[in-house]
């Protein structure tokens, strides 16, 4: 009777020299991680101290994280709990690809040699797209999280205008990043957020800043602070429409609803009569962006309708047919109580057009870019 092949698992990957690593998972549990008392070393960006644990249990093998900052994904999912791997399955770690094999090849006096486990950075071509990564795996949810916790955003402030007196009289907050790491754009940053599940939260935060430095704006102006359409708009807000009531004047604050979120009449009626109790306003934002939800803006109508800049942008150069039909948009606007208020314009054509087809409000580089609220106090103080 012949003697049994022994199989044994092996980590495969490519080192930066342009190596292959090819270390066999001689003990179990095999700890993978950044710290040196782990098996096999990985000195690389998003790799925590102990990271990954292997376990084997005679021919099956066991992969497991072990609480990492950034986590660990076998075949491009992120993994909750430990999960058996078969041969073949890639294991993710920080920015690092490492695939697990099963070989019957094991010479039991073959060396682990200490200078690739301990003194070498695995580095894969993440660019590659056959090692693209799915969209749920996110480089930067350390830094992400710190962020939200620490509250590390800035705020800027575009000025919105009355268009018949051609004055300030409010501002719509904009987010932005703070951090180093991490994105400035808000775009960025909710890309992060809603692939780690924290979009509600990095709304709230935005908000929550905007009404703590809105105080350092001249006067008491309106204050149009965004919504994420994930939000829930009604029991979901109410401690920050408690907070923002709080920290600021009576009928100050415009709360601005996406129109792609503007889609149960009841939840806006809701909403409206919600704001209403603490002196606050409504607004459905980009409106034409999208499609266009006139049963809601009949049934439920905000105090300011914001028409997107697909509608405004060289407004003044569009045929007559194309401004008739805003002037008709404004007009129902009108109509159902609410101001219309052109997004986006940025030269004196654009207003004049916007003035004759019975626009408002206005708000648009023509007016000012957004800026820090010091920048429209030291403006102001400089004109007084």
């Amino acid at each position: 009777m012949g003697t049994a092949e022994k199989c044994i698992w092996y980590i495969e990957g490519g080192m930066k020299d342009g190596k292959c690593l090819d270390v066999p998972i001689h003990v179990s549990p095999f700890f993978i991680g950044r710290d040196k008392g782990c098996h096999l070393r990985v000195k690389a960006p998003g790799v925590s101290r102990k990271h990954v644990q292997l376990e084997v249990n005679g021919e099956k093998i066991f992969v497991g994280d072990m609480g990492s900052t950034n986590g660990t994904f076998v075949n491009r999912n992120k993994i909750t709990r430990q999960v058996e791997i078969r041969s073949g399955d890639t294991i993710h770690l920080g920015q690092e690809e490492l695939r697990i094999t099963r070989r019957c090849d094991y010479k039991k006096n073959d060396p682990v040699a200490d200078d690739i486990l301990y003194n070498s950075t695995i580095m894969i071509n993440i660019n590659d797209p056959m090692f693209a990564l799915n969209d749920d795996f996110v480089q930067q949810e350390k830094e992400f999280n710190l962020m939200i916790t620490n509250r590390e955003v800035t705020i800027v402030f575009q000025p919105i205008v009355s268009l018949s007196e051609c004055e300030v009289v409010g501002y719509e907050a904009l987010g932005r990043g703070f951090r180093s790491d991490l994105p400035e754009s808000p775009c960025d940053l909710f890309r992060i957020a809603e692939k780690l599940g924290r979009a509600k939260e990095l709304s709230s935060v935005f908000r929550s800043r905007a009404i703590q430095t809105c105080h350092e704006l001249p006067g008491a102006p309106l204050i149009f602070v965004n919504t994420h359409p994930v939000e829930d708009l009604t029991t979901g807000l109410q401690n920050n429409i408690e907070e923002m009531r709080r920290l600021t004047a009576p009928w100050q604050v415009v709360l601005e609803v996406h129109e792609s979120a503007v889609t149960d009449t009841r939840m806006m009626l809701e909403l409206k009569e919600i704001l209403r109790d603490h002196e606050m306003y409504l607004a459905y934002d980009d409106f034409g962006a999208g499609q266009a939800r006139w049963n809601e803006l009949v049934e439920a109508p905000p105090d300011y309708l914001k028409f997107d800049l697909q509608l405004i942008r060289d407004i003044h150069k569009k045929t007559t047919q194309k401004q008739e039909m805003v002037r008709k948009l404004v007009d129902i606007c009108l109509d159902q109580g609410a101001y219309p208020l052109a997004e986006c314009v940025e030269n004196h054509e654009e207003l004049e057009a916007c003035r004759h087809l019975g626009f408002t409000h206005g708000q648009g580089w023509l007016f000012g870019k957004p800026a820090e609220a010091s920048f429209f106090a030291a403006t102001k103080n400089k004109k007084a």
